[in-house]
């Protein structure tokens, strides 16, 4: 298989997985070993290395190899990725496209003929819509919460609604990568309020998820340690009047775990209770955190969950001795 025919080669829905891991920059790094033998990194909500060997012409893909478990056909998505990255770069290195020129000539434009050759791109390409329109855009109030929460339900919809019989594990891969995308975009929300709100419903929308499918593969656990890595990382770097800041981000996680799946799924609502525990100097936030421990952990007494119970109680007892707070009691 060549790399400028390998579309025709591929399953049209892996080829278009690939293409959107491509677009969304999914390739973390690249180890050129030779001139034509190369090791990429994956990222996401879990890691892959992808090995290509290319013959003498740079064109020819001697062997490829990726270490994901998908083994429907010869190629995964991942891979497909990686070709796309080599031919860009094909052209590149040809000399087929000069990108020097191709900006002085764009510059040269006025925006109503930019606004043109854009709008008969998409006419072309109607699947690209959202890339061409989304890929260079400066977000302004964008994205909207409301649109993120429908997109959740609305893809996970999509596949239930597809495969009526129930998911098999590949088909869960296909829709943790999808829901790995809007975690991505909330990633990018401005505001801590709009963050966490749309942050904890994904996480409470994965949780139900969860407790429907069988996760053989890890894949939902994988997309809520993804997920979780960031919400902490926002907490921690939370700034200004941190005192009311933190407590907001405490009375939103309340409002999430009052959804039922956070008593089905009590072990990851107990990881996420953790997340914040080290990061609570503050009073107002630190009051609501062991009220919310206290509330959970009257949750497990109910349910005679002994092993949960004991875990929060640790919590409970770390918050309070390290920040020298018995006198709460």
């Amino acid at each position: 298989m060549r790399l400028t025919n390998f579309e025709d080669e591929i399953d049209p829905t892996i080829l278009k997985r690939g293409l959107d891991y491509h677009q969304r920059e999914k390739i973390a790094t690249v180890d050129k070993r030779s001139e034509n033998d190369f090791v990429f990194k994956i990222a996401g909500t879990k890691r892959y290395i992808v090995t290509v060997l290319l013959e003498e012409d740079s064109d020819t893909i001697e062997s490829t190899n990726c270490t994901c478990p998908y083994d429907w056909g010869p190629y995964c998505k991942h891979q497909v990725a990686v070709f796309y990255y080599l031919l860009e770069h094909k052209s590149e290195r040809s000399g087929m496209i000069n990108y020097e020129d191709l900006c002085l000539r764009l510059s040269r434009f006025y925006k109503n003929e930019l606004i043109g050759l854009l709008i008969a791109q998409i006419k072309k390409y109607p699947a690209e819509k959202e890339y061409l329109l989304n890929k260079y855009y400066d977000q302004r109030n964008y994205p909207d919460t409301t649109y993120i929460k429908r997109e959740i339900r609305e893809v996970i919809a999509h596949y239930f609604d597809t495969h009526p019989d129930g998911i098999n594990a590949f088909q869960l891969m296909d829709l943790t990568d999808d829901l790995g995308e809007l975690i991505d975009t909330t990633f990018r929300i401005k505001g801590l309020v709009f963050y966490f709100d749309v942050a904890l419903y994904l996480y409470t929308e994965i949780l139900i998820l969860k407790t429907f499918t069988t996760d053989s593969m890890g894949s939902i656990d994988a997309l809520l340690i993804y997920l979780l890595r960031d919400v902490k990382k926002q907490f921690t770097s939370i700034q200004g009047d941190t005192d009311k800041s933190k407590h907001i981000v405490m009375m939103i996680t309340e409002q999430a775990m009052e959804a039922p799946v956070y008593i089905k799924q009590m072990t990851h609502t107990v990881i996420l209770l953790n997340i914040f525990k080290d990061h609570l100097v503050e009073q107002k936030p630190r009051i609501k955190y062991l009220e919310l421990i206290d509330q959970t952990m009257e949750q497990c007494l109910t349910e005679n969950d002994k092993v949960n119970y004991e875990r929060l109680n640790e919590l409970k007892r770390y918050v309070m001795k390290w920040y020298d707070n018995q006198s709460m009691e």
